[in-house]
């Protein structure tokens, strides 16, 4: 009787273990898929992430560009203005000797 009852205890501790082992190899299998879903959005994001950084090199590239164009016209514009600025008194200069020359 002794022995048929440590039988039974053992069935039932061997059916317990493949009970457990069966819950961990499902969780294990669980983790597994998450962790290749995982996988895959990281490789998503970085690929994601090296064509917005591609995109941003550009971006900054051109708007180089565009400043050194625009300082360049900067310049170009304060020159005429200088030159119109001294066009100016010139003609204010010429603009007074012709009164000048009336009123005499």
């Amino acid at each position: 009787a002794t022995q048929e009852a440590e039988l039974n205890r053992l069935r039932t501790l061997e059916e317990q273990f493949t009970s457990d082992l069966r819950d961990s190899n499902r969780r294990a299998d669980a983790l597994r898929n998450e962790l290749a879903q995982r996988s895959e959005t990281v490789v998503q994001l970085t690929v994601q992430l090296e064509s917005i950084r591609a995109e941003q090199l550009q971006v900054e590239s051109t708007l180089r560009e565009q400043l050194q164009a625009l300082d360049t016209e900067n310049g170009e514009l304060r020159r005429t203005h200088s030159q119109c600025q001294a066009r100016c008194v010139e003609l204010e200069h010429e603009s007074c000797a012709l009164r000048g020359q009336l009123a005499d």
